[in-house]
């Protein structure tokens, strides 16, 4: 073989090694995200509370709160990768996306 020849096969080792790699983050490694329940506002016993001295009731309040939570499950089932509780993760390598979702409940 001649040397263009070889250096043809080497490129397409090159790529076919590239393309796997690319295919592989793409499919199989999914990142991990983590978003922090406690900052988000329908969490917030205080802010139930005080929507309740306001003078809505109880079933409006709930309302709101059941409007948030579905928000926030539609959010987190269009993430892409594995999404957990900052809380109950070790330190690591993570993406927070709270400040994310918050923006977005709101």
């Amino acid at each position: 073989m001649k040397w263009y020849e070889w250096l043809l096969v080497i490129a397409l080792i090159v790529f076919s090694n590239g393309a796997t790699f690319y295919l592989a983050r793409q499919l199989y490694y999914r990142p991990v995200k983590t978003i922090n329940l406690l900052e988000l506002d329908f969490m917030n016993a205080k802010g139930i509370y005080e929507t309740l001295q306001s003078g809505k009731s109880p079933e409006e309040v709930q309302k709101l709160v059941l409007e948030k939570q579905e928000k926030l499950k539609a959010i987190l089932s269009k993430e892409k990768g594995i999404v957990l509780i900052k809380q109950c993760v070790v330190s690591g390598e993570d993406e927070d996306i709270t400040q994310k979702v918050k923006g977005a409940i709101k």
